[in-house]
């Protein structure tokens, strides 16, 4: 919310439409209530229902553009459990399950993201893949060591350059269990 408030105050009269995602009871004081924005306060570190509707949410407004257009991401840390879009065949029970489990397994957070990149629809630059021909930015707070871009959030608007093999391996290296 507070990266939206810049973004809008430097955008001048170029009005900014979009959605905010942030962490239940994170909000700006003074609120978020401006015009053709959307809140979501969801889940964190675990998500919940409410980063479901937030992934459906960005994956819609993505899909919504034309050529032309721009996509601009205000990224920073915690987006891996405030967008939740589990991949076929992974609900999201699955999906906190494998959470808590890699969170208390002491995996680095890269590790952590990299598994959940092949359980989600949204991650591994996902969403600038639904945004087709739209021009798509990414403005990031970097939370992981390194900054590798491509592990905040899980990096929605970046390519993965890990595979499902790399994935399996953090698995079974701290010999976490995982639904089918």
């Amino acid at each position: 919310a507070d990266m939206m408030r810049v973004a809008r105050q430097i955008s001048g009269a170029h009005p900014i439409e979009g959605l905010i995602v942030t962490r239940n009871g994170h909000l700006l004081p003074e609120g978020c209530n401006w015009p053709g924005v959307q809140v979501i306060e969801a889940g964190h570190p675990y998500p919940n229902e409410k980063s479901i509707e937030a992934a459906e949410s960005a994956l819609a407004l993505a899909r919504s553009l034309q050529a032309g257009d721009r996509l601009i991401v205000l990224l920073s840390g915690g987006g891996s459990a405030l967008l939740a879009a589990p991949a076929a065949g992974v609900s999201l029970a699955d999906k906190q399950d494998v959470t808590r489990a890699l969170l208390q397994s002491g995996a680095t957070i890269e590790e952590i993201n990299r598994v959940r990149k092949h359980l989600s629809r949204i991650k591994g630059g996902r969403l600038a893949v639904a945004a087709q021909h739209a021009a798509v930015t990414t403005w990031i707070v970097s939370d992981v060591p390194g900054d590798d871009p491509s592990y905040v959030s899980s990096g929605p608007t970046v390519a993965d350059n890990s595979s499902l093999a790399m994935a399996r391996e953090i698995i079974e290296k701290y010999q976490i269990e995982v639904p089918p």
